[in-house]
């Protein structure tokens, strides 16, 4: 189920673990085919049932839902090549039985530092070593200038696997195909964590009490942030403060929008939005919890800070975070709702990261690199085996647990929730740190920021863009 999932995305984050394959050249005549794996004529894998004349294939072990089935496929070679800054995790691959085991695929990576992945995936299309999937955030100029393929020329992304990840995949669908998918949805940085004591000692309704009544919203947090605010001896400093971000991001992201956003009806394909409504609305809102309320918090040390009982409720942009709360999470005094929607919004957007794998042009095992990510997909929301003993030696070290994990499933991932892309990195909004977080802090109204950053941002779009 997508718990398992979840608890994949913890793991990964927690490890900064990110797989990659390498595409090679196009097998071609002098390619070596291996017995098929699909078709009326497969030679089928030991221990894998093949069922309605060798279209599908079965994991001994899995559950029954044929819903979440994975199509019998062919392939030049057997292994896999990618291209990625690390090593591939070996237990994931491990835990892959359907990659292993069902497909009777191998795996190689081609490691590089981080920033020469592009130089390095470039020059191997060049040569004609193309790696079979390059992990890298979507980058649209990979396939203006042809680098990269559509995953969909590779795999049937209507069948029943695809049901939980199609709306995310819908968001970085460019010119009519889909060139980045992933097999996380990475959606647990929208999480907002607090201090279950905080909230008990004040006598005040918690989060996730709003949230079951549908009422959490930012109007909501915002009260709750003034009510949970505390200064005592009323310096004007306050020992609690009712809220912190990292950044405020989030509040963008749940208008259902982005700084940046790919829109196929814009001229190089992605928006500028530093000037639009929404971003404005999202961000002067953030202000005003700063500036005027007084009761958020911000700096460099939050995660030690709200580990220290000084912040009632906190939303870090990076939830691995919460493994330095290792004492308040095993006592269980630390739980966590989705951000909060806007009350503007049309629907309960929440923001996602999707989509780390493009396939190279001309390598050799295209098919190969789409029977990876089925099978992650596949025995993410098939295998239960692993689970377990990974949240226990989870608890262990930082203090997670399947409660935690059913918070995230819950709220996070319910059906309700509309995933709207994270594109910081990709448009290299980095740069730009500075100048988009520091002014509201200092009160400048966001047309002022807007104006100044949305010449710099349409410039990284270009760049991005068109290579």
């Amino acid at each position: 189920m997508a718990k398992r999932l979840i608890a994949l995305l913890a793991a990964v984050a927690m490890l900064f673990t990110f797989v990659a394959c390498q595409q090679g050249g196009q097998g071609g005549s002098d390619a070596t085919p291996t017995p098929a794996q699909g078709g009326d004529d497969a030679t089928p894998t030991e221990g894998v049932d093949y069922t309605e004349g060798g279209k599908w294939l079965n994991i001994p072990g899995a559950n029954d839902n044929m819903d979440w089935r994975l199509p019998a496929m062919e392939f030049k070679t057997t292994e896999v090549v990618f291209l990625n800054h690390g090593e591939i995790a070996q237990p994931d691959i491990e835990r892959f039985s359907a990659f292993r085991d069902g497909y009777g695929l191998s795996h190689t990576t081609v490691t590089v530092g981080p920033e020469d992945r592009i130089t390095k995936f470039v020059s191997s299309v060049m040569s004609e070593e193309a790696p079979d999937i390059f992990v890298y955030s979507f980058l649209p100029s990979m396939v203006n200038k042809g680098y990269v393929q559509p995953w969909d020329d590779y795999m049937d992304m209507s069948i029943g696997l695809w049901d939980k990840y199609r709306a995310s995949a819908e968001t970085l669908k460019y010119k009519g195909h889909y060139y980045s998918v992933g097999a996380q949805q990475a959606r647990w940085d929208s999480a907002v964590f607090y201090n279950v004591s905080i909230f008990e000692e004040l006598s005040l309704k918690s989060p996730k009490e709003y949230y079951d009544e549908g009422n959490w919203t930012w109007t909501t947090m915002r009260e709750l942030a003034k009510q949970a605010t505390v200064d005592a001896d009323g310096d004007g400093t306050p020992e609690i403060y009712g809220f912190a971000a990292d950044t405020g991001s989030c509040f963008v992201y749940s208008t259902g929008t982005a700084f940046v956003t790919f829109d196929s009806a814009a001229e190089l394909g992605a928006s500028n939005n530093m000037r639009s409504d929404g971003v404005a609305r999202a961000m002067q809102f953030y202000t005003d919890l700063i500036v005027n309320d007084g009761v958020t918090l911000w700096g460099s040390d939050l995660r030690n800070e709200f580990a220290a009982g000084q912040i009632a409720m906190y939303h870090p942009d990076a939830a691995w975070y919460c493994f330095g709360w290792v004492d308040m999470m095993k006592a269980g005094t630390v739980a966590l709702v989705p951000f909060p929607k806007d009350p503007d919004a049309d629907a309960y957007y929440i923001k996602e990261v999707y989509g780390d794998y493009m396939i190279g042009a001309n390598c050799k095992n295209p098919e190969g690199a789409a029977a990876y990510v089925l099978s992650a997909m596949y025995d993410q929301l098939n295998t239960n085996d692993h689970i377990e003993k990974t949240n226990e030696e989870r608890f262990e070290a930082g203090g997670w647990s399947n409660e935690i994990d059913d918070m995230i499933q819950e709220m996070c991932y319910s059906e309700d929730k509309v995933p709207v892309q994270m594109t910081w990195i990709t448009f290299e909004l980095g740069e730009y740190w500075g100048d988009i977080w520091f002014g509201p802090h200092l009160g400048e109204p966001w047309s002022a920021i807007a104006e100044a950053v949305y010449p710099k941002v349409q410039d990284n779009i270009v760049r991005v863009m068109e290579g």
